[in-house]
């Protein structure tokens, strides 16, 4: 499978390199056509994925490699490591979040914070 450079890392998929394979599942699916019908050079100012907006330039498209498994074994498992660890930090902060006892005292601060949390979660008028 062929992968594709972008100039963006703001998803979770796309490596340090901005590079990502066509058929990444951890990229929504939309991202990764819109990215792979562009030619090198060619961007997209604005498109929106739910509630996100994203702005993509293809910069080139890697022709897929055949490497013996040991070679990319380190690589592998350097990606599945991140994958994991990117998971868990979302995991532990949705539960750090509800385990704690927020005070917003500025109502302005309060009412965004709701507005985005809920007027349940651990918030102390």
């Amino acid at each position: 499978m062929p992968t594709a450079q972008s100039r963006t890392s703001s998803l979770t998929g796309v490596d340090q390199a901005g590079t990502f394979a066509q058929n990444d599942e951890e990229l929504p699916q939309l991202f990764r056509r819109v990215a792979f019908r562009l030619k090198p050079g060619e961007g997209l100012d604005a498109f929106r994925i739910g509630e996100w907006r994203h702005r993509v330039k293809l910069v080139s498209v890697l022709p897929a490699e055949s490497k013996d498994f040991e070679q990319v074994k380190p690589d592998l498992q350097r990606g599945v490591r991140s994958r994991l660890a990117e998971s868990r930090m979302r995991d532990l902060q949705k539960k750090l979040l509800l385990e704690a006892t927020i005070e917003i005292h500025d109502p302005s601060l309060r009412e965004a914070f709701e507005a985005r949390f809920g007027p349940t979660i651990g918030a102390r008028r």
